[in-house]
C-alpha cells in the first residue's frame, strides 16, 4: 500500500514547479511556493483516504494542488479588492 508521504515526497518537485508557475512573481512576493506545497502535503495526508486508485497518485496530487492554488488566489483578489470571501466566477 502506497503512503501519502512516499507519493508526495516522489512528486514533490513536480507539485513545486506547478506552485511556483501559477503563482506568479507578485503572489510569491508575499507568499513563499514552498509554505504552499507545505499545505499541499497535510491536505494530501489528511484526504488520502478518498484515493480511489493508488496509480492515479500524481494525477491526485495535481488536482489537489490546482485547488489550494485556486482557493489561495480567489482569497488574494478579495484581499486586494478590499473584499472579505470574494469569488471568482
Amino acid at each position: 500500500t502506497l503512503k501519502p508521504e512516499i507519493a508526495f515526497e516522489s512528486h514533490r518537485e513536480h507539485l513545486l514547479s506547478l506552485i511556483w508557475l501559477r503563482m506568479g512573481p507578485d503572489l510569491r512576493k508575499r507568499m513563499d511556493p514552498e509554505d504552499v506545497l507545505q499545505e499541499v502535503a497535510i491536505e494530501a495526508i489528511n484526504y488520502w483516504h478518498t484515493l480511489e486508485d493508488e496509480a492515479n497518485a500524481r494525477a491526485w496530487l495535481v488536482t489537489l494542488t490546482k485547488r489550494k492554488l485556486a482557493r489561495i488566489l480567489r482569497d488574494q483578489v478579495g484581499v486586494q479588492l478590499g473584499i472579505r470571501g470574494a469569488r471568482i466566477v
